[in-house]
This record gives C-alpha cells, structure tokens and sequence, in this order.
C-alpha cells in the first residue's frame, strides 16, 4: 500500500519522466504531463511512438534520459 509520506516524498522531486505519456491533448497522461509542468516540475517525457510531446523533446526509454530523472 502506498503512504501518504511515500507520494509526499515522489513528488517532493522536481525532475520526473511520464512513461507513456500521448500525443492525444485530452488523454490523461498528457494532461497530468501539463498540470506538473505547469507546478513547475521538469518533466521529460517517454513515449517510443512519440519524437516529442509540448515542445519537448520525447525519449523511447527512462534508461536513455541525459541528465537522469528522479522519479518516473
């Protein structure tokens, strides 16, 4: 079971990946990817069917992210 301290301290990280995130804007992913943006998170997204997602550039894999995340 997750703890209240456990997502307190996930997104006490500021650099995160969203795995899977979609090219759809009013999918959920992407949604939650712009609402931790725009919380000011640096947010990197992953998505091997994707080259780049909000302007950003899209990884095919978390292990392939220069500088590395914090969390995902």
């Amino acid at each position: 079971m997750t703890t209240l301290t456990q997502i307190q301290g996930f997104l006490g990280r500021k650099r995160l990946a969203v795995v899977g995130v979609s090219h759809n804007p009013r999918d959920f992913t992407r949604r939650m990817f712009e609402e931790l943006e725009r919380r000011e998170y640096d947010v990197v997204p992953v998505n091997p069917d994707a080259s780049e997602v909000g302007g950003r550039r899209c990884y095919a894999h978390v292990a392939e992210i220069e500088p590395a995340v914090e969390g995902a």
